[in-house]
């Protein structure tokens, strides 16, 4: 039988130190340091990615709508504030207009709005009348071109600023 003997030195691939084993191709400083950088790469790649741009886009257009309203535009109520898209937010073209939103309170946009959604057009057609019809106009339309959730998401920050700076 013959034996096989491991003087073979192994050094680590990245720093040269000599390893104990030769398992690893790497020390175990060196193998630290390259999942602290995979977990980095990761959560670039995470922070890119399209559903937490979008969830971001989502955060800071609620926040410009309920900036720019700054109450609930039925009852007047400053709490517990809530952004209410007029056309679904499942159309991507209008999900992220101004025009396509307005601040109402949970209880109303919750309990009014979705459960009773003529009287919510009335309510609209005689108080926002301009929303009325961008609602009317442009509710079947949906988007054909792909989005840039970085631009979005860009032009909401400033918009956000804007308000701020306004008051």
């Amino acid at each position: 039988m013959k034996q096989v003997t491991l003087s073979k030195k192994l050094f680590c691939k990245m720093c040269g130190k000599k390893l104990r084993n030769g398992i690893s191709k790497y020390c175990l400083s060196c193998k630290k340091e390259i999942e602290k950088e995979k977990r980095l790469k990761l959560q670039e790649k995470k922070a890119n990615s399209s559903s937490v741009l979008k969830k971001a886009c989502d955060v800071l257009f609620s926040q410009v709508i309920r900036s720019r309203d700054g109450k609930c535009l039925k009852c007047g109520k400053t709490y517990n504030l809530q952004t209410a898209h007029l056309i679904n937010r499942n159309n991507l073209l209008y999900r992220w207009d101004e025009r396509n939103a307005i601040t109402l309170c949970y209880a109303d946009h919750i309990f009014w709005a979705h459960r009773n959604p003529l009287e919510f057009q009335f309510w609209l057609n005689e108080n926002y009348p301009e929303k009325y019809q961008f609602w009317l106009t442009h509710r079947h339309e949906v988007n054909t071109k792909p989005l840039s959730y970085i631009d979005i998401k860009f032009k909401l920050e400033r918009r956000l600023e804007e308000l701020k700076n306004q008051r």
